[in-house]
């Protein structure tokens, strides 16, 4: 085992990895806070985000091309996916959100650009959490899958599961994350084959 330690940080987790070993996660640094990174050879290189825009960013995949996915907190502590063609030209830093969603998070990316995570709905089954409690409550959140400008949930509630989240998609479409399920409450862990292997994700990806 290697361990990985951002320099002069006091917490390190890594969490994404491509084909050529760069390596991204997040760090807690001693005099300037929460840092996304990306770790190429010896080299730690912060993602050098605006702050005061992406708060507690976290750099949760990258694909062989090194695009790079993850979330950030806004000034009011709702979650933003955010998307970074380069490491080296932060200044094109894409925001994601789910259409109509209140809270978007991604973890996800693959080489063709597909991108997974989770969004949040608050209604009033599923309010807004306080953001300054700890640990925040869960809300009423739903997988999705981003192909292109296309946002497509995964429709898992159709199989009375909740509280589901697409943590992975490979190179064939294949998609890995965990739900929640409404008759037992315990949580299990789900595979969605590409459309191409299942007739059941041919329209919207609902569990095969």
């Amino acid at each position: 085992m290697i361990q990985i330690d951002f320099p002069k940080a006091y917490k390190t987790e890594v969490f994404g990895i491509n084909d050529s070993g760069d390596i991204v996660g997040s760090c807690e640094l001693i005099n300037s806070g929460p840092c996304a990174f990306i770790k190429k050879g010896d080299d730690f290189i912060p993602l050098d985000l605006d702050s005061n825009v992406f708060s507690s960013p976290v750099a949760y995949n990258i694909n062989s091309s090194g695009q790079i996915v993850g979330s950030y907190k806004d000034y009011s502590q709702k979650k933003h996916g955010f998307f970074l063609e380069s490491y080296n030209n932060t200044s094109d830093v894409i925001t994601i959100d789910f259409p109509g969603a209140s809270e978007t998070e991604v973890f996800g990316i693959n080489d063709s650009g597909d991108i997974v995570g989770k969004y949040k709905v608050y209604t009033d089954s599923y309010p807004a959490p306080d953001p300054y409690s700890y640990p925040a409550p869960d809300s009423g959140f739903f997988a999705f899958i981003k192909k292109g400008n296309d946002f497509i949930p995964l429709d898992l509630e159709s199989n009375n599961l909740r509280l589901s989240v697409a943590y992975g998609v490979n190179k064939l479409g294949c998609i890995v994350g965990s739900y929640l399920d409404h008759c037992s409450n315990v949580k299990h862990g789900f595979l969605i084959p590409p459309p191409s292997q299942s007739p059941l994700c041919q329209d919207r990806c609902p569990v095969s």
